[in-house]
């Protein structure tokens, strides 16, 4: 893909769209789908794209909730928008804080792809469910949500911190990761980026009715700055469907008051025209605060999201 420094210009035959992503591989992977859309689409655009370190691939020691927790893998990125460094940014949008700066805003998700989550084990000849594996058996997360749900379904493992990008997690749990002081039996992962970034290794994907998956988690987010021509570039991508359940799933996360660290945990259905939510939350001790389920028609998908909030925070039926 060629590049300029030209800025992207509506009157230029050939525009360059600057995109802006993070360093790692599953990153890459997932800015170059949204590439191979948009030219899908715009055949006449080429293609810049820089890669950048943020807060958050830098420190792989603590928790994240300890390094800022909102905004760890977004907020370089969208300062080089803000600063008109580059066009778009791509995300996993579970991990886009729910309060975007002024002046941004997500233009466009891509379908959604599998939002559960898996399992890798570091010895799948021997253990291919979590069930398999023997009492006080080590399972990595870096998610609050992940550790609680595995306390709660599987109370005979223990788990542990795993920080680190899809590959650094994965040459961790299988000790070729200098400096790794855990052993690690199996870590827990999100499949949408096991299957963007083609991992062979084999996996357990988790049930979603049991094992809830994180708002918005396998959506691409793609965020540029408010009523530029790129938004309007984005539109192509327009899902009614899609947009729906990630408004939903958003909503509820907003009016919790909570951010893509917090222990929430959803599972989002559509039959026909009605969107049914399903959402655990979970306290500050890993125990669960509310269990509840909510459904509306897809128009009132904002105001499911709000209205589910509300009754799991005052944990009323």
């Amino acid at each position: 893909m060629q590049a300029e420094d030209s800025r992207l210009s509506q009157k230029e035959t050939t525009q360059t769209i600057r995109i802006i992503t993070r360093k790692s591989q599953l990153a890459i992977a997932q800015t170059y789908i949204v590439i191979e859309r948009l030219q899908h689409f715009y055949p006449h655009l080429e293609f810049r794209v820089e890669k950048i370190e943020t807060s958050g691939d830098k420190n792989l020691t603590q928790p994240l909730p300890l390094i800022g927790g909102k905004g760890v893998f977004t907020e370089e990125l969208e300062r080089a928008l803000l600063e008109e460094r580059a066009d778009l940014a791509v995300h996993s949008l579970k991990d886009l804080p729910i309060e975007l700066p002024a002046g941004l805003t997500i233009g466009a998700c891509l379908p959604r792809e599998d939002p559960s989550d898996a399992v890798v084990f570091r010895d799948p000849s021997s253990f291919r469910t979590l069930q398999d594996l023997p009492p006080n058996s080590i399972v990595g997360t870096s998610s609050l949500r992940r550790k609680y749900t595995l306390q709660n379904l599987y109370p005979k493992l223990r788990v542990k911190d795993i920080r680190g990008n899809l590959q650094t997690r994965l040459a961790k749990l299988k000790n070729t990761f200098p400096g790794s002081q855990t052993q690690y039996d199996a870590i827990v992962l999100a499949a949408a980026g096991l299957k963007r970034a083609e991992i062979s290794d084999y996996y357990q994907l988790l049930p979603d009715e049991t094992f809830m998956h994180a708002p918005g988690q396998g959506f691409l987010a793609i965020e540029c700055k408010q009523d530029s021509h790129i938004s309007e570039l984005l539109k192509c991508f327009t899902n009614p469907i899609s947009e729906k359940i990630h408004q939903a799933e958003r909503s509820l996360l907003k009016s919790l008051g909570g951010g893509c660290h917090t222990p929430l945990s959803v599972y989002t259905s559509v039959d026909q025209d009605v969107l049914t939510i399903k959402a655990i939350l979970y306290d500050d001790n890993g125990e669960v605060f509310a269990a509840k389920e909510a459904s509306a028609s897809l128009e009132s998908a904002d105001n499911l999201g709000h209205n589910l909030a509300l009754s799991m925070r005052t944990n009323k039926p």
